[in-house]
């Protein structure tokens, strides 16, 4: 799974992700802007830190004012195709909020 971020310096990475969980957490708001890095997950290994905006997912424009639903539906579909690297079933950090009838899971914050 292609993940694109934009840093505050607005420098653009790609970063593929092969299996779950990510270790990310995502403000509950649109542009989608990452709240927290879980320490020793894929997504602290790759360098995602707080503040960087979710600007792609695969190759769908996620930058613009897309609702947050749809946003956060579109990642949901994405990483619950990845494997889980220890059998569980989180997708992401987290398990504040369940998206899915299977058990994958995404945290948000509210701001």
């Amino acid at each position: 799974l292609a993940l694109e971020f934009k840093a505050k310096g607005n420098e653009v990475t790609t970063h593929e992700f092969l299996s779950r969980p990510i270790g990310v957490e995502f403000e509950n708001r649109t542009p989608i802007r990452v709240a927290a890095v879980m320490q020793g997950t894929p997504a602290h290994e790759k360098g995602i830190k707080p503040g960087m905006l979710l600007t792609k997912i695969s190759h769908e424009d996620v930058s613009g004012k897309r609702p947050y639903r749809e946003v956060l539906n579109l990642f949901k579909e994405a990483v619950i195709s990845l494997d889980t690297s220890d059998g569980d079933q989180i997708a992401v950090a987290g398990q504040d909020h369940c998206f899915d009838g299977q058990g994958g899971h995404t945290t948000v914050k509210d701001k």
